[in-house]
């Protein structure tokens, strides 16, 4: 076999080329490296995260001697820097991850090089419709990094980007100009999206829009965290009823309840922070639509208090603007 593990419980995790070279890269540095089934499991999952790259898998296998494979996989998703070699014999684009990325970086024109910074604003795989309506670009330029290796297009043509590449890609996005506009994009698109797609969760098309949300979660938890962060109340609005039924229907009561906490949290926080405007009422309005829903999933917990005071919560914030809707919703949870 000739590609890295596709699971963490493959039996045969031995038999891939991607976990020889990495076990054998580690036994020069730690002869008495322990094989145990936590030990090749996190060696699998570095040489996925990496792809297979036999110079990112020796990189990482150097590490063996301060870290175990566990935490040299956790320190690679934290940090591109951490895979860097000290070797003086070696070509300085061989010396780190990085120094490779930065030598093919420097190969791309102005344009490809901007696109790919933007592409790493998707959290996982990608539509072409996506990527071209968050970053603007034309058909032909996805091609292009398609034609250098740079974007892959699955079997089910959806695209996605080498999980490292996307690390370094997002560092250069931070340096982008645009990257606000990106970000405020890709968010708007996703939480649009689960409010195109509410009405159709109980209808006769249920099944095939439930695992059209599933492929898009990991787009959908980004748009709403970033949302959050960035305070785009209007984007969080329009997503709130489609995000929630979805948890709903799936059975994802935990979740659920983490994702409205946040966005309660930060919204409180806001409100008291800031003068009331004109869309103070909007803003009241999703809040105590944010309690009756956290008073929900608390309830489907056996969190039977606090599902209580949030239900009171929202009642309140619904009274307070005479919202009959937020009212029922709280006295119905």
């Amino acid at each position: 076999m000739n590609h890295s593990p596709a699971e963490d419980n493959d039996a045969h995790i031995q038999g891939y080329s991607s976990v020889q070279l990495f076990i054998e890269s580690a036994q020069r540095s730690v002869a008495g490296l322990a094989l145990d089934e936590a030990t090749l499991r996190a060696i699998g999952q570095i040489c996925r995260h990496v792809q297979g790259i036999p110079l990112g898998i020796e990189l990482a296998a150097a590490l063996v001697d301060d870290l175990t494979p566990a935490e040299i996989k956790a320190e690679i998703e934290q940090n591109l820097d951490v895979l860097t070699s000290a070797r003086v014999d070696l070509p300085a684009r061989h010396h780190s991850l990085r120094a490779a990325f930065d030598s093919s970086w420097r190969l791309l024109s102005e344009d490809e090089g901007s696109l790919l910074a933007k592409l790493s604003v998707f959290g996982s795989t990608f539509t072409r419709e996506a990527a071209l309506s968050v970053t603007g670009a034309a058909p032909a330029a996805l091609t292009a990094l398609i034609h250098k290796s740079l974007l892959r297009r699955q079997p089910d043509g959806r695209y996605t980007l080498h999980a490292l590449l996307r690390q370094f890609a997002a560092e250069r996005l931070t340096q982008h100009s645009a990257a606000a506009d990106v970000q405020r994009e890709h968010a708007f698109l996703y939480l649009r999206f689960m409010a195109r797609v509410e009405a159709s969760l109980s209808g006769e098309k249920s099944v095939a829009i439930l695992a059209e949300i599933q492929q898009e979660l990991e787009n959908v938890r980004q748009a709403w965290a970033w949302a959050i962060a960035h305070r785009l109340w209007q984007a969080l609005d329009v997503g709130t009823n489609g995000l929630v039924r979805f948890l709903i229907i799936s059975s994802r009561y935990e979740e659920g309840e983490r994702l409205v906490t946040r966005a309660i949290e930060a919204l409180t926080v806001y409100r008291r922070d800031v003068d009331s405007g004109a869309d103070d009422v909007d803003l009241t309005r999703l809040l105590g639509a944010l309690h009756a829903w956290r008073a929900f999933f608390l309830s489907t917990q056996a969190r039977y208090d606090d599902a209580i005071a949030a239900a009171q919560d929202a009642i309140a914030l619904g009274r307070s603007q005479n919202f009959a809707p937020v009212i029922a919703l709280g006295y119905l949870h």
